[in-house]
């Protein structure tokens, strides 16, 4: 099942008050300017779903969220071709989500290979 047939699946079974978190990013997606507010939105939305709610199907659907070429958008916003060059804020921020994005992609990596040693030894 490809990922964005899961993500529709995870999103229907979602409780409708989280929905409306998720849901909430959409508005901020479509208007570029406003990227380190979808970081720093994200970043909150995540951390309420992973730390508080233990929800780490609501976390993937917050990440899938936000587009690939957020970080570039930023760069380009700020006229900077490093993100050291960033404000101290700013690169926190990315870097929080960042970690998050790491944190899902592990997670999903270990949840696969321990699937595929019980399925196959």
């Amino acid at each position: 099942m490809g990922g964005r047939a899961l993500n529709y699946i995870i999103f229907l079974l979602t409780k409708k008050e989280d929905k409306k978190k998720i849901d909430a990013l959409d508005w901020i997606v479509n208007e570029k300017s406003q990227r380190v507010q979808l970081f720093q939105y994200a970043n909150s939305t995540m951390r309420y779903f992973l730390l508080l709610k233990q929800n780490l199907d609501a976390t993937k659907l917050v990440l899938a969220k936000v587009p690939n070429d957020s970080l570039n958008i930023i760069l380009k916003q700020y006229n900077c071709k490093d993100p050291e060059e960033l404000t101290d804020l700013i690169q926190n921020t990315i870097k929080e989500y960042l970690c998050f994005k790491e944190y899902i992609v592990t997670d999903s990596s270990c949840s696969n290979l321990v699937s595929y040693f019980f399925n196959y030894f």
